[in-house]
């Protein structure tokens, strides 16, 4: 509670900066709709938590924010298109680690999303999920290593595509363990868990809510999640560190930015009120239906934050060689 209340008279003071008494627009910003870029599909994790911040968003200050999904490489087509945007406060753009994986795995990227996009909050995060099928009778990570290490080139992973955030737990995998997986890129994890079932591939490196039914129902077999600490949508499986990969942790996270130029005092703003909705009940039942948790770090705290993710990211695609056209 002292949180939110904390988070709530900030941001009151920012509103009163701007001339927007009790969170209303009355004066420079915002007087009109402002967008949401998502580098996703609608219904991928990045999506519903852009529009679960931009409903709390549009409540607080009278306006609406509208959600612009503008999916492909890896979130770098949004991305791009906020560099390119007008920095008046009008657009922002809901990021996650797949952009700072991206910044080195794709070879024709045109921007630096450290210095091209300017911090407002790092807002949540999520675990992703390696999942198998019970069929081939792997119920471990160690089993599956033993496969991978006996075959090499015999074990095939899926994930949401090239410089995905799922991409990225299936190379920092090999990057830990020498296992050797084979990457297979989809459009998203619903195909690559429709392989996995039909025995196409041997792994799925998922977001947590898109495998929570299939593991609840006995269709896939979940061997770890990739943060330091269990997943509440799946308390019994293991992180990769009890099983045996020492040094693994990676998460899905997911931060606002907007483009360079952007004033501090709107930035400031928009960070206040995102950070203090996550003290809310509803907003909190809602990160945890799906496999998120609340974070609050704001403007250059979550600069410094992208800055030194862009060079851990670099390091594992430098291990692995990739270089996404």
């Amino acid at each position: 509670m002292r949180l939110r209340i904390a988070c709530l008279a900030a941001a009151t003071l920012v509103f009163a900066s701007l001339g927007i008494p009790g969170g209303h627009a009355q004066s420079a910003y915002p007087n009109r709709a402002v967008k949401i870029l998502v580098g996703f599909v609608p219904g991928s994790s990045a999506d519903i938590l852009a529009r679960i911040y931009a409903q709390k968003l549009a409540d607080r200050f009278g306006q609406q924010f509208v959600v612009d999904n503008r999916a492909g490489a890896g979130g770098s087509l949004a991305a791009e298109a906020a560099v390119h945007a007008d920095p008046d406060g009008y657009t922002l753009f809901l990021s996650t680690n797949a952009n700072t994986f991206g910044q080195s795995a794709f070879k024709n990227i045109k921007f630096n999303f450290g210095d091209d996009l300017e911090a407002v909050a790092l807002v949540a995060s999520a675990p992703v999920i390696l999942v198998v099928s019970p069929s081939p009778g792997i119920a471990s990570v160690n089993a599956m290593l033993a496969r991978a290490r006996a075959n090499p080139g015999s074990v095939f992973y899926g994930s949401a595509g090239n410089g995905s955030g799922t991409h990225l737990a299936g190379e920092l995998f090999n990057y830990l363990t020498g296992a050797g997986l084979v990457h297979v890129p989809y459009r998203g994890i619903p195909p690559a868990l429709v392989d996995l079932l039909g025995g196409r591939l041997t792994a799925v490196f998922a977001t947590a809510p898109t495998v929570a039914g299939y593991m609840a129902d006995g269709r896939l077999r979940a061997l770890a999640v990739s943060t330091a600490v269990r997943s509440r949508l799946a308390p019994d499986v293991p992180t990769m560190a009890e099983a045996g990969i020492a040094g693994y942790e990676t998460a899905l996270w997911y931060g606002f930015v907007a483009p360079r130029g952007t004033a501090r005092d709107i930035r400031a703003a928009v960070a206040d009120i995102v950070i203090a909705a996550n003290a809310l009940p509803d907003v909190q039942s809602q990160l945890a239906a799906n496999g998120a948790e609340p974070l609050g770090l704001r403007l250059d705290g979550f600069a410094a934050f992208v800055r030194e993710d862009i060079k851990r990211m670099k390091v594992v695609v430098d291990y692995a060689g990739i270089a996404v056209e």
